[in-house]
């Protein structure tokens, strides 16, 4: 592939990272953030008489992640500031205070408590599966500690699928297709791929890369056993600054196809590496190439061999289309996470229905929900508290609009995933208060 890294950036863009790395030196790190990420209209209308809804925002703002955590935290900002404005919260309105984890647990969990001395009762958080279980289990000690104080963590990223699972609990919602989910659907494709017989993965060094390597070997196994897996590699987190070695030894191992989570930075360099050393033949099925900034670093020549599983494209014909035209017109950006349109809406929705902006009452009121999403059924399942969204498949091609920014190419979508195929089986055993009412079980196989 010939790869290219990301080019220019906007002056608006030039500006935010500015104010951003101020972070770093400041004493008030949630101050700052808000200050750099937060537009005064996130609030909604200055006259309204409304109650705030502080939500943590606890990811990467500074560091090799920066640019990942910095997008997720604007795709917040607009969505609140929509909910906002449009006045559908009836007496309330979302206010986003972004703290800089630098995917780092220790520090999220110091956020966390800061959150909490600040009188912040939501943490939001997405990028990395090890912060994620650092918080699952911060959150329950905290609420066994605070009975009267409790707080509710919406993961829209995080997707180890233990976290759904062995680590699942009430407080806890992950709005976002686990590893397994997403694995089976790449699987389901890959079998259908008779050039394939040679697969090398290739994954970052902790909780989540080595979910997905798992899930890989299992899944392929069960669906075309005669394919090899040629190559199972970890490279540590954020560390990595030259993957050659690791393109010569795909290279070396005859795969025509690698399979990775690699995400943010580390998959930028992973796409540049590959080019740089003029790796042909070979297919790339991902979880986070598209993630802004990337296919810009993939270049031209991964047209037609990088392919990615994610809940939204742009290429889909939805509502959602003019939704990312119009953060794309304020922020300069591809729109990316699609989940970030139903985790505020069905945020929104449960604190309608609950008429409180309690914890528990909006958790009781998010398990079993159903939301019919610009791309279809959306279920928040009420036997672990995940979300199950519509699936889509798509690959990198040339001359498919609307172009992503900075390329002549676009995510055109090869196979779509309904929501009701990706219900796999959990372990979770859901813990509620006693005598708890769910709401809405629209979706509930614990028979409840």
């Amino acid at each position: 592939m010939s790869f290219r890294l990301a080019g220019r950036r906007s002056a608006a863009a030039n500006n935010l990272y500015s104010l951003v790395g101020r972070i770093r030196k400041s004493a008030s790190v949630a101050g700052l953030a808000a200050a750099a990420l937060l537009s005064p209209l996130a609030m909604g209308p200055a006259h309204a008489a409304t109650k705030v809804i502080k939500i943590a925002y606890i990811d990467p703002l500074s560091g090799p992640f920066g640019p990942v955590g910095i997008l997720g935290a604007q795709g917040y900002e607009f969505m609140f500031n929509k909910i906002n404005h449009s006045g559908e919260l009836k007496g309330y309105t979302f206010k986003l205070v972004p703290f800089d984890d630098k995917v780092n647990p220790a520090t999220a969990l110091v956020d966390a408590e800061k959150a909490s001395d600040e009188g912040i009762r939501y943490l939001l958080q997405g990028n990395g599966s090890n912060v994620a279980f650092a918080l699952v289990n911060w959150v329950k000690k905290h609420n066994r500690n605070h009975p009267k104080d409790k707080m509710l963590y919406l993961n829209y990223a995080a997707i180890d699928p233990g976290l759904s699972n062995s680590d699942c609990g009430l407080y806890h919602f992950n709005f976002d297709a686990n590893v397994n989910m997403k694995m089976a659907a790449l699987v389901s494709y890959i079998k259908t791929q008779k050039n394939i017989h040679k697969v090398f993965l290739i994954n970052m060094d902790y909780s989540f890369g080595h979910s997905v390597a798992e899930a890989a070997k299992e899944m392929l196994k069960r669906a075309r056993p005669d394919i090899k897996i040629v190559g199972d590699v970890f490279t540590p987190i954020g560390q990595t600054k030259d993957y050659t070695p690791f393109i010569y030894k795909i290279k070396q191992s005859g795969a025509q196809a690698v399979i990775t989570g690699n995400w943010g930075a580390d998959m930028s360099l992973l796409a540049k590496a590959a080019g740089q050393a003029n790796l042909q033949g070979v297919r790339f099925f991902t979880f986070y190439a598209g993630i802004p900034g990337t296919p810009e670093a993939i270049g031209d020549a991964g047209a037609g061999r990088v392919m990615q599983i994610t809940p939204w494209a742009a290429t889909v014909n939805s509502s959602e289309t003019k939704l990312a035209d119009e953060f794309e017109a304020k922020y300069h950006k591809d729109w990316y996470y699609g989940s970030q349109v139903y985790l505020t809406e069905m945020l929104a929705k449960a604190v309608k229905e609950a008429g409180t902006d309690d914890p528990t009452e909006v958790a009781l009121h998010l398990e079993g929900m159903h939301y019919d999403s610009p791309v279809g059924d959306v279920y928040i399942r009420a036997d672990n508290n995940a979300a199950v969204m519509p699936m889509y498949l798509s690959i990198l091609e040339k001359g498919v609009k609307p172009y992503l920014s900075g390329t002549d190419m676009q995510w055109k979508v090869v196979k779509r995933i309904p929501a009701i195929n990706l219900m796999l089986p959990t372990s979770c055993q859901m813990e509620r208060p006693k005598g708890a009412k769910l709401y809405n079980a629209y979706y509930n196989n614990t028979g409840k």
